[in-house]
């Protein structure tokens, strides 16, 4: 029997599935008689029509109900509905292991921390026989306030004597992340050598999957992990962890525990793992608390903040590129780091300030110097170790070199400027309208750019004049925006990004017809490159399709050629990744990862000390609060380049959808808290119109302000009465 969300089994109403693994489906639940949300577990089909399993997974379930531990999620009871068999769990807020580790290594004390809170729920599971074998990150919660809660003893078995009926032919078998019907019980990457051999398993199998996470969260890089499952169990059965890269900080005390807990021999293993906890409560007491592993910061507490230094990786994709057949000839790979002055400091306009000169020599970035003050363009030559500041740049972003590499152009002030790289006066172009994506200085002395965010393509000399618009928006097919221009190789054609609600495309101008066509969906700010290819940003990084300059055509499918690149999703509905490439085929990158775009809601208070809001990430913007201080509206924008409103509800961490199609944003709420206006297109425009809608998300929404331009609403006077918005007029830029 299949089941769905706002269906109710017993007392519990699903609300949405939160994780699946070879023991049944977990689903966010809400007990009706206690008002409380909790997790549902709901039982394999296989499990139903099986009595021997049933009698088991009830034995365990009672078993499991007796562990009462902070550290360990509560299990309220075993239930059935419909014939439908699930248990009812304690439902634990916050990130799992694995996602903070994904962020990267965990500083030291509070890796501690976390280690000794793991060993006193495994330590009090032992006291009661129960044995979890399959201790893993994805298995571990880590709560707002730093609370760890081990989860998921559904591989779990008493280490009492079972009935005969037990056997192997129950268990789920071994998969990379998870477990399936099959033979062994775990996932390859934690499990000890005794059950990986399919061998009768005590306590001391725990100890070791203890060993292995302990080393995860010092290192930030798995003990064992490998392409395969094979592969994983031959280096746990084979090999001795990489020990080196333990941080060279970690106490010898420390890196003694971890290497008896990962003693492949279980009779030379460490016999308790309450031995772990002592160790570590006697180190918290004794040792010194000052010892840190030296990890690297993750990029989430920089980027939304500052940098305190840009790091360049040159050439990095073009050893792979020059590999593949579209290139004439093989290359390598060379990398180069360069680290800026520590009082630059970059801000969120410099994601839209990178460029490097066609010859490779010549860098430009944005930054501010002293940290706070108003942004300008800096000039690095790679030869030398200054970055100067290019005169009257202040506020400028998306430069970009003209084909001889002496002259910048760049966007400030709602006009278009040139100025020599040696130094003078900026020479003004002609007027453009906001922040606009993108533009490109092509060998017959024209600038090809975008107007403005919510329009075509146009085309101006460089000596200045009247721009001439090359595209239009088709309204029909929901585009919104053209923008990152680049005039191809032959003159006669400009590749460039098609922002639309159905998410953003590439697509190609013929100069001599004034014809476009689409030719690739669902990738955006495309740059070509002479090796043949097309690179642009995806989730996973940088990635590469051959592309055929003959036929304008891609050939084959996308390969990710360079990870750790800064990127926002749906930005300005196109996207966005910092990175610049020379006609050499260098190329330079600002660092931050495919996730970039991703981020966490935090509250943050006086003093400046942030704790999360939710731990669910997204490529959120513009958040609002209800007038009761309950509900959060909020933008998420995804790499498909949808951008919506959601609702969260603060107390319940639940979220829901308010707008479903369209470009949707700056949500507002009414001041009795009943509705939201935002801006959006409605699913149906290029032009952003204010909308109203009922804040549970009932009904249509409706609309309730357009105009020939684009119009965001900002603020409601307290009586309800008036609505101060703001429109984007090309002539005037933005008007309140």
């Amino acid at each position: 029997m299949s089941v769905e969300a706002g269906q109710t089994l017993a007392n519990y109403r699903l609300i949405e599935k939160i994780g699946a693994g070879g023991m049944g489906v977990v689903w966010k639940a809400l007990d009706t008689n206690l008002d409380r949300e909790v997790a549902v577990k709901i039982l394999p089909g296989t499990f139903a029509a099986d009595a021997d399993r049933l009698r088991r997974f009830a034995r365990e379930a009672k078993l499991l109900a007796s562990l009462n531990h902070p550290n360990i999620a509560t299990v309220h009871g075993l239930h059935e509905s419909g014939g439908i068999r699930f248990i009812a769990m304690e439902l634990v807020p916050g990130m799992t292991l694995a996602e903070r580790l994904a962020l990267g290594a965990v500083p030291f004390d509070e890796a501690l921390k976390m280690a000794g809170q793991l060993a006193e729920a495994l330590e009090a599971a032992h006291e009661h026989g129960v044995i979890h074998r399959d201790l893993k990150p994805a298995n571990i919660m880590v709560r707002d306030d730093g609370t760890l809660k081990v989860l998921d003893f559904g591989l779990a078995k008493s280490s009492v004597p079972q009935p005969a009926d037990d056997n192997a032919s129950t268990s789920p078998t071994v998969t990379m992340d998870g477990t399936m019907a099959g033979t062994i019980l775990g996932t390859a990457a934690y499990m000890s050598p005794e059950q990986a051999r399919g061998k009768p398993l005590d306590k001391r199998t725990d100890i070791w999957s203890f060993g292995c996470v302990l080393y995860e969260i010092l290192t930030g890089k798995s003990c064992f992990g490998g392409e395969t499952p094979s592969d994983t169990l031959a280096r746990i059965l084979e090999r001795e962890p990489d020990w080196p890269a333990v941080p060279a900080a970690t106490p010898v005390v420390i890196g003694r525990l971890l290497a008896r807990c990962l003693q492949k021999d279980p009779r030379r293993r460490l016999r308790d793992i309450g031995e772990a906890r002592i160790t570590i409560e006697d180190f918290h007491a004794h040792g010194s608390t000052t010892a840190t592993a030296a990890a690297p910061r993750s990029w989430r507490g920089a980027l939304p903040l500052a940098i305190a230094a840009l790091m360049m990786v040159c050439a990095a994709a073009v050893g792979w590129l020059a590999r593949q057949p579209a290139s004439p000839a093989p290359g390598s790979t060379t990398r180069l780091v360069v680290s800026l002055p520590r009082h630059h400091q970059l801000g969120i306009a410099s994601d839209l300030s990178l460029a490097i000169s066609p010859d490779g020599t010549t860098l430009i970035y944005g930054a501010s110097s002293p940290p706070g003050s108003s942004p300008r363009l800096y000039l690095r030559r790679l030869g030398r170790f200054e970055a100067v500041p290019i005169p009257g740049t202040e506020g400028a972003v998306g430069p970009f070199f003209s084909p001889d590499g002496r002259w910048l152009g760049y966007f400030a002030n709602g006009k278009l400027f040139k100025n020599s790289v040696e130094g003078g006066t900026p020479l003004e172009i002609c007027h453009v309208g906001q922040v606009v994506p993108g533009a490109c200085w092509g060998p017959d002395d024209s600038i090809y750019f975008t107007a403005s965010p919510n329009s075509g393509l146009s085309r101006v000399p460089a000596g200045g004049g009247v721009p001439e618009l090359l595209t239009s928006l088709d309204s029909a097919q929901g585009e919104t925006g053209h923008g990152w221009p680049q005039l191809l190789p032959d003159g006669d054609n400009v590749l460039f990004t098609i922002s639309s609600v159905k998410g953003s495309h590439i697509a190609v101008l013929s100069l001599q017809t004034g014809e476009w066509r689409t030719i690739e969906k669902g990738m955006g700010a495309a740059r070509y490159l002479s090796s043949g290819h097309l690179l642009f940003a995806r989730s996973e990084g940088l990635a590469a399709v051959p592309f055929n300059i003959a036929k304008l055509e891609t050939e084959g499918a996308p390969v990710v050629v360079l990870e750790d690149v800064y990127s926002i999703p749906g930005f300005l509905g196109f996207g966005l990744a910092a990175f610049s490439v020379a006609d050499t085929g260098l190329l330079v990158y600002l660092p931050g990862g495919a996730a970039a775009g991703e981020n966490r809601l935090v509250w943050v208070d006086r003093d400046g000390r942030t704790r999360p809001l939710t731990s669910k990430a997204g490529g959120y913007e513009f958040p609002r609060l209800s007038p009761d201080g309950r509900r959060l509206a909020v933008t998420d924008r995804t790499w498909d380049g949808q951008i919506d409103i959601w609702v969260l509800d603060i107390e319940r961490n639940a979220r829901s959808r308010l707008t479903v199609d369209g470009l949707n944003i700056l949500a507002t709420w009414t001041p009795d808290g009943t509705d939201i206006v935002f801006g959006s297109t409605g699913g149906r425009s290029n032009v952003v119109s204010v909308f109203r809608k009922s804040a549970d998300g009932s009904g249509e929404a409706q609309l309730i302000l357009d105009g020939a331009n684009p119009r965001f609403p900002q603020s409601w006077s307290p009586d309800g009465r008036h609505l101060a918005f703001v429109e984007w007029n090309p002539d005037t830029m933005r008007d309140v």
